[in-house]
């Protein structure tokens, strides 16, 4: 896309955003910070280049997936996920890591960030929502899969907000179509009260191959083929 046409539609998708979500963005990171791991990733993977693909983006949970084509080899996918990023931030690159690569899914990872930043799961919930009504506009016919926010040890104080996050974005899921929910949360528990910590790095936040195994066959049965 023309960078004049990508910077009108940016200002116009804004200003929607200004109209209906201006409280959200009042706890919301400065998108900004991202600027050069998008450039680079748009560099990398130029979107003239690369349209058709299955994608994937949103926070590290994606971005650190060990290589994602190799997990699943007979389906062209590609990892457009920057660290550290949120639903705002998504939402501001959202025309550059989606729009321009036409892509034939989108599978989406945010809510982990913003619930540690202490978001709401409503105030979420509305991003996930104003993120929706974008993409169907923009890609009418592109099926979206929110993956549902996972557990982990280190942020399991936060674990009933993450619940009722989950519960929100598959609700939405349920009502509109051409979205769907990857449930990666049930699959990591032990039980109702216990994360699998076999799943986890050092850190007890970010998964080892194991965890990534568990993501793979969850996200496999949601893959268009």
């Amino acid at each position: 896309m023309p960078e004049t046409t990508n910077g009108i539609m940016k200002q116009l998708f804004f200003i929607v955003l200004l109209c209906f979500v201006t409280p959200l963005f009042s706890q919301a990171q400065d998108a900004l910070q991202f600027k050069a791991e998008v450039d680079a990733l748009l560099a990398k993977w130029p979107p003239a280049e690369n349209q058709g693909r299955i994608l994937f983006t949103g926070s590290s949970s994606v971005r650190l997936w060990p290589d994602l084509q190799a997990s699943f080899p007979e389906t062209p996918v590609l990892n457009l996920g920057f660290g550290g990023s949120q639903f705002s931030d998504l939402l501001y690159y959202l025309e550059e890591l989606v729009v321009a690569y036409q892509p034939k899914q989108v599978f989406i990872y945010e809510g982990d960030n913003d619930l540690a930043a202490e978001e709401t799961p409503k105030a979420i919930q509305k991003e996930a929502r104003t993120l929706v009504k974008y993409l169907k506009k923009r890609l009418p016919d592109t099926p979206i899969v929110f993956i549902s926010t996972k557990p982990s040890p280190s942020r399991w104080h936060l674990s009933a907000a993450y619940l009722e996050l989950n519960e929100k974005l598959a609700r939405l899921a349920k009502r509109k179509s051409h979205i769907d929910f990857a449930d990666v949360w049930s699959p990591m528990m032990l039980d109702a009260d216990t994360v699998r910590p076999d799943l986890f790095l050092e850190d007890r936040l970010h998964m080892n191959a194991e965890g990534y195994e568990i993501w793979t066959k969850v996200i496999g049965d949601k893959l268009l083929r």
